[in-house]
């Protein structure tokens, strides 16, 4: 059977994809679970900014299959409701950004109201990977991101 990634290895893979040094992940989780007959490990951490990120690692390959990250509302700056609401044309760049080379026309978006925010709900499909979003209508600051395979290969 094919090695297995130790723990750290797997928590390093979560942390250099979402841009967080060890040191400021805070309550970090590393389970070992199976999944579709896969070894694979849930990770999940939250750094002071109070974000909350949770990856599945293929505990073969070290591929990411899927991750999540969500702010946590409460800590969310109030809408600036004096500024300039963003546009559809804006929020998809702002997804492009985290994207690089998906089309904007496979960027779906509409908007709507949470809590008395204003936000853009949205899901973007590109290259075997399912991306659904929240962006804030007026900051243009994601406050959710999750992301997950759709090209599961059985074997």
């Amino acid at each position: 059977s094919p090695a297995i990634l130790d723990q750290d290895t797997a928590l390093s893979t979560a942390l250099t994809h979402a841009g967080i040094a060890k040191e400021a992940a805070r309550k970090t989780e590393v389970k070992r679970d199976y999944e579709d007959d896969t070894a694979i490990y849930k990770i999940e951490f939250r750094t002071d900014k109070r974000e909350k990120y949770e990856y599945k690692i293929n505990a073969s390959t070290g591929a990411i299959i899927s991750y999540d990250y969500e702010q946590d509302s409460d800590y969310l700056a109030p809408t600036d409701t004096s500024s300039v609401m963003l546009s559809e044309v804006q929020v998809r760049e702002i997804v492009q950004k985290r994207v690089p080379g998906a089309p904007a026309e496979n960027i779906f978006l509409h908007l709507d109201e949470d809590d008395g925010r204003m936000e853009y709900e949205g899901t973007l499909l590109y290259e075997n990977m399912e991306y659904e979003f929240k962006v804030d209508a007026y900051s243009g600051s994601v406050t959710e991101w999750e992301a997950e395979s759709t090209g599961r290969s059985r074997g």
